[in-house]
């Protein structure tokens, strides 16, 4: 957690107990991740810094000091040479800066098209970087140097973006154009775009094979083959009113609605229903996997059937 003291605290969610406080950025933190293995976190602030921290509160590198204020930053989930790669998000243009830890040198400020850039995605293997810009148009860069791969045209501002096990291919989420396209990492070029204009909900599954779309008339969820472009299967909903969250690895949706009492586990290949969460004391308020694990586990929270808000 951050607080307004421009401190992180980090916390055992087993007790509750705290586990470490982290202080030294002197103006607002922006943001706070964990590395991978969950054994240090980075953080970016308004005092135009980057830190990194072991989580037992020391800090195990030199500030990465910026010009200016750090907008946001993200880890790479691994990398091709050993080291991880971050990239910072850096003043009002939020120009995209490109580090390799642990020694926190930089390899390159990545010129990009326009202004306003969002990072989207680290490839599996930390060696390309997405990155999307206000002009509608995305960048893969190779994190060994900070060289421009391809320019992917017209991916409308991504919101989102995954790559495919193979790290043969990216899709992309343009939530203001509700398009989902799905590039070719050899040639820069869309192999398919989906368009989902009446969608109220609509994200790519981790593996990057399926996307999710919730839909208002009729109330459902459905389940799209990346691939083929065709809807592979869909169940109904009693409202609009719903959560839904892949695993890990994309191969199951867990699915409740509001103010149900199950929840429901479902193979994302079939459709087919995988299992109900049944035992809950009350209406399910959330739910959420647990970090990738030999045995993955759903967490779920719920509101006492006496704290249950009246229908009056």
């Amino acid at each position: 957690t951050v607080t307004s003291k421009n401190a992180v605290m980090t916390w055992d969610v087993r007790d509750g107990n705290r586990l470490a406080t982290m202080s030294g950025h002197t103006n607002q933190i922006r943001t706070a991740r964990f590395n991978p293995r969950g054994d240090s976190l980075v953080t970016s602030a308004r005092d135009s810094t980057a830190r990194i921290w072991r989580t037992d509160q020391n800090s195990i590198m030199p500030n990465l000091r910026h010009a200016e204020a750090v907008a946001s930053v993200r880890l790479a989930a691994r990398s091709g040479d050993g080291n991880l790669r971050m990239v910072t998000l850096v003043g009002p243009n939020r120009v995209p800066h490109l580090w390799a830890l642990p020694g926190g040198s930089l390899i390159a400020a990545l010129p990009h098209s326009a202004p306003n850039a969002s990072v989207c995605a680290f490839d599996l293997q930390g060696k390309t970087l997405l990155t999307s810009a206000s002009d509608g148009n995305s960048q893969l860069w190779s994190t060994d140097d900070g060289q421009l791969k391809f320019t992917l045209a017209n991916t409308g501002i991504v919101t989102s973006a995954v790559f495919d096990a193979a790290d043969k291919a990216v899709l992309t989420l343009s939530y203001a154009s509700k398009r989902v396209s799905k590039w070719d990492l050899r040639t820069g070029k869309v192999q398919r775009s989906m368009d989902f204009p009446h969608a109220l909900m609509l994200f790519p599954s981790p593996n990057g094979r399926h996307v999710l779309v919730r839909t208002a008339d009729p109330f459902q969820l459905q389940i799209w083959d990346a691939d083929t472009g065709e809807m592979a299967w869909e169940t109904p909903l009693t409202s609009n009113a719903v959560q839904a969250e892949f695993s890990a690895d994309g191969g199951t949706l867990a699915t409740h609605e509001i103010f149900a009492e199950v929840a429901h586990l479902w193979n994302v290949a079939t459709g087919q229903l995988a299992q109900e969460l049944d035992g809950h004391a009350g209406t399910i308020w959330s739910l959420a996997w647990s970090p990738r694990s030999e045995e993955p586990r759903l967490n779920s929270s719920h509101i006492p059937l006496s704290r249950m808000p009246s229908s009056a």
